[in-house]
């Protein structure tokens, strides 16, 4: 079951929760454009009792607020981009290869949609293998 409430191909919305969305929410609270609907912010305390009345609350639990959150994007057939680094301590001794096994794994383990679903690795050719 996805963290967000609801999807589109461009926007996730999740659940407003101060613990998560705070910061974001005071930026766009303070900002003196969002006095044609409400008088802005002047501190994040302020912001943060502000968000505490429009999230549910034991007073008012059918309260619903959500962030809205810009999904990432990819070109058409791209992917999320797949990279490590090894301390060259441990260059040539199979380390990286058993590391990028154990996260394809897991990567593949989970759901995925849409560009998501695809993996790029980029690989510097100047870069030889090394053997220890």
């Amino acid at each position: 079951m996805s963290q967000y409430a609801a999807q589109s191909d461009h926007l996730w919305l999740e659940p407003l929760v101060a613990e998560k969305h705070l910061d974001g929410y005071h930026e766009m609270m303070s900002d003196p454009r969002v006095e044609s609907w409400t008088k802005p912010t002047e501190s994040i305390a302020e912001s943060k009792a502000y968000m505490a009345e429009r999230t549910p609350n034991l007073e008012k639990p059918w309260i619903e607020n959500y962030a809205i959150l810009l999904r990432p994007s990819f070109e058409a057939g791209h992917g999320a981009e797949v990279g490590y680094g090894l301390h060259p301590s441990y260059h040539g001794k199979g380390y990286a290869t058993e590391a990028m096994k154990l996260f394809l794994g897991l990567y593949w383990s989970k759901e995925r949609e849409g560009d998501w679903n695809t993996l790029v690795a980029a690989i510097d050719p100047t870069t030889l293998p090394v053997r220890g």
